[in-house]
């Protein structure tokens, strides 16, 4: 046999073997729902994962180790929350739906680095999970969630005071995309890379799941800074900041004339003073470092948007 052939049938015994995890996966979460009598809730946005190739890419994304205490956000039939009990120091899983969390404490009562918590994880107070479930430990979120409260949810814990180290998110994959996107940026993705390094871990076709979505998927990893990456009063900067993408269209200039009702030829005499660039540029094409500048000049003058 040719080095080529063996080469091609260890590659195919590699995914073989991921399509009979997978197989046992879907199992898996097929007896969860039968065991409970559950149906997976279209208004709760409830898509299981049944690829074992994407449980182990949220994993190891996270880099998780015997170190960390990871807040698990949507465990549904809990699936990635028992894999992450065996590689985490402690886990946390908060889950919404009264009857999933019931049959989640069941089948979880005997995992002791395990706490099944019931509750809106938009309403979690992180500082005070972690110091009750994982104090001394990093601090790491993975999260599979229903795809419209994405950005509420990373809103949420970006700019809670006590944030994780990483931030592991499923999302759907245009989203993901934007997200991670440095020269066109949406008021999302400036939010998200004010506070951290964001990469895409990992895609995720939408046959991943029970039941099947109608869109395909990505992991976001967001590496959290210890300080964000500019110099700004926060509620001041992404005040200005939804003034500028409030017509994204739109130049720069002609967005925040008309959101902030300031006469063009005023405003053109400010961002002169930063460069005559900002007066052709659309707010989404500013880099980090003209965001700064932007910021900066328009404080010089906050009587004008306050």
């Amino acid at each position: 046999m040719s080095k080529f052939s063996q080469d091609r049938k260890q590659h195919l015994t590699a995914r073989e073997v991921a399509a009979v995890k997978s197989g046992v996966l879907y199992e898996e979460v097929k007896a969860f729902l039968a065991r409970y009598h559950l149906d997976p809730k279209k208004s709760l946005g409830q898509n299981f994962l049944i690829s074992e190739e994407a449980l182990q890419d949220a994993i190891d994304a996270a880099d998780i180790s015997q170190e960390d205490f990871v807040l698990e956000i949507g465990p549904g039939p809990g699936t990635l929350t028992r894999r992450l009990a065996v590689q985490a120091g402690a886990v946390a899983a908060i889950e919404l739906d009264d009857k999933i969390f019931n049959a989640l404490q069941k089948d979880f009562r005997d995992i002791s680095n395990v706490t099944i918590l019931h509750g809106n994880a938009l309403e979690i107070n992180t500082a005070q999970v972690y110091r009750e479930y994982g104090c001394g430990l990093r601090f790491k979120i993975v999260a599979n969630i229903p795809y419209y409260i994405t950005s509420a949810l990373l809103k949420h814990y970006l700019s809670t005071p006590f944030k994780p180290q990483t931030i592991v998110m499923l999302m759907q994959k245009e989203v993901a995309l934007q997200v991670t996107n440095l020269k066109n940026r949406s008021l999302l993705s400036l939010s998200v890379q004010y506070y951290g390094q964001a990469d895409i871990a990992g895609f995720v076709r939408r046959s991943s799941f029970l039941p099947v979505p109608k869109v395909d998927s990505a992991f976001l990893r967001i590496q959290i800074y210890d300080r964000p990456s500019l110099h700004v009063n926060e509620e001041r900067f992404f005040a200005l900041a939804r003034f500028a993408f409030s017509q994204s269209r739109k130049t720069l200039l002609n967005s925040l004339a008309a959101s902030l009702s300031i006469d063009k030829e005023d405003l053109m005499s400010i961002l002169l003073k930063a460069d005559d660039e900002y007066l052709k540029i659309r707010a989404g094409a500013l880099s980090l470092v003209q965001w700064q500048k932007l910021y900066d000049i328009m404080s010089e003058h906050d009587s004008l948007w306050k």
